[in-house]
């Protein structure tokens, strides 16, 4: 993963940020367990806040849908609830897995490949 990483140059330099999504599977599993490293395992998370986390640890224009459903899928993100508000709109909230996280720390198919 750290060859899709970047760091800013000193004295500015932060934390690492994705330069680019990656292409291979293998990859792309550990993309989506750095993303969710930065999340708090008790908030439920809207599109938005989730869409803004993933933007701040981007040093391109992500795509979000990409990277939430992928993390969907690793189970890094429990399946998205949908409530009805009163007004007729939904909301959708996400919560960080933390079966999955500790599930794709421990036998992740990134250790095979």
């Amino acid at each position: 993963l750290s060859s899709f990483l970047t760091r800013g140059r000193p004295p500015h330099a932060g934390p690492p940020r994705l330069r680019q999504w990656p292409g291979k599977d293998a990859v792309q599993a550990l993309a989506a367990l750095w993303f969710g490293s930065f999340l708090v395992e008790e908030h439920a998370y809207s599109e938005p806040e989730l869409y803004a986390l993933i933007s701040s640890v981007c040093a391109m224009q992500p795509d979000h849908g990409v990277v939430r459903k992928e993390m969907v899928r690793r189970r890094i993100l429990e399946p998205p609830t949908i409530t009805t508000n009163p007004d007729q709109t939904t909301t959708t909230r996400y919560r960080a897995s933390r079966e999955g996280l500790d599930a794709a720390v421990q036998q992740g198919d990134w250790r095979t490949k």
